[in-house]
């Protein structure tokens, strides 16, 4: 059975998942209120660069918006090796693996293993504003810029990922914590490239555009003064 795409519906889901509001989406994508207001009405349809602007807004790709959701068809066994679980990042003594699929799944499902001694690198997120996390087994240490938290098997907590954090295991057994948050997969570190890309686009525009200004006016002048051009 097909699905149709309500983009109005999506961008709405979207807007208010991410607790925006339209002028947020607005300012952080460059797109005027009005065309925001009328695309998430369905009066209008978004042109492919417009469509494009509103998705980095949500540093997602317009192949994520597009993707049609759908039903999860049954339910998925996550064994207790990890076996078929994918690695999505590895560190010496440590990884992170995914247990949620991004094709059928709109929030995320991590898991990090931690040999005894291993820790991950401290990072943080520039999206995310909420997490949870469990541990499933052995000891972890929680170091971020708000202070340490040291965690036991079954304890949890509710955190913002937004400050510099990272996990280590100081105990002598391998230890796990499970951790969730309401977005589709994507890495920090894909987050801060992303976002440094935009960035480098934009300083080349300015770099680009201030010499066609610099010689507009210069021709400006000329016109004014009434100096020959060549």
């Amino acid at each position: 059975m097909k699905h149709s795409l309500d983009i109005g519906k999506k961008l709405r889901g979207l807007r208010l998942g991410s607790r925006m509001t339209i002028r947020d989406v607005a300012s952080k994508s460059g797109c005027a209120v009005s065309t925001v207001a009328q695309i998430e009405l369905n009066q209008i349809s978004p042109t492919v660069g417009s469509l494009e602007k509103i998705c980095s807004a949500f540093d997602i790709t317009v192949s994520d918006f597009l993707r049609v959701e759908s039903f999860l068809p049954k339910p998925v066994f996550i064994p207790a090796t990890r076996e078929g679980c994918e690695v999505v990042m590895r560190w010496t003594g440590a990884k992170l693996i995914r247990v949620t699929n991004d094709q059928e799944c709109s929030f995320t499902g991590l898991i990090y293993c931690l040999d005894p001694g291993s820790s991950t690198p401290s990072c943080h997120s520039l999206i995310l504003k909420e997490q949870i996390c469990f541990i499933l087994k052995g000891q972890v240490l929680f170091q971020s810029d708000q202070g340490p938290f040291r965690l036991q098997t079954g304890e949890g907590f509710h955190f913002d990922p937004r400050h510099y954090h990272g996990w280590s295991n100081p105990g002598l057994v391998p230890a796990e914590v499970l951790v969730f948050n309401p977005y589709r997969f994507v890495l920090f570190e894909q987050r801060e490239e992303n976002l440094r890309w935009h960035l480098h686009v934009k300083r080349e525009r300015r770099r680009q555009a201030k010499p066609r200004k610099l010689q507009e006016l210069q021709i400006a002048a000329e016109i004014q003064n009434g100096l020959p051009m060549f």
